[in-house]
């Protein structure tokens, strides 16, 4: 008779927190889930966990990806607090040329442009 493997304590503890699952699942769904598994990176269980809504879905870490990196550009790009719109650069002295909607002068002169240029919204006009 064979005899028995020695299982160190420390194992026995972890396969008690973290029991083995298994199920029968068709070919397609089997495939489908490697697939995931290979375009997103994740593991069985991260993709047991999205489905089962214990972890949040890749789409929300992607938003939250893209949404910093927008604020990030707009950063770069000189968008201070709300306030301030990078329009390219000066064509004389070729340095940034920003809007700085919190001066009265940039103001008024954007709402002129505005007004003499005679923009409308798009369900106003044909």
């Amino acid at each position: 008779m064979a005899k028995a493997r020695h299982v160190p304590p420390s194992r026995k503890r972890y396969e008690e927190r973290n029991p083995t699952v298994s199920a029968r699942v068709s070919r397609e769904l089997k495939e489908q889930l490697q697939e995931t598994m290979e375009k997103t990176g994740k593991s069985y269980a991260d993709v047991l966990k999205e489905g089962l809504r214990v972890q949040e879905p890749s789409a929300k870490e992607a938003y939250d990806r893209g949404y910093k990196a927008g604020l990030k550009a707009g950063k770069i790009s000189g968008v201070a607090e709300g306030k301030k719109f990078y329009l390219g650069n000066c064509m004389y002295c070729r340095k940034s040329l920003y809007w700085d909607i919190a001066r009265d002068h940039d103001r008024n002169l954007l709402i002129k442009i505005i007004n003499e240029s005679g923009l409308h919204h798009s369900e106003c006009g044909s």
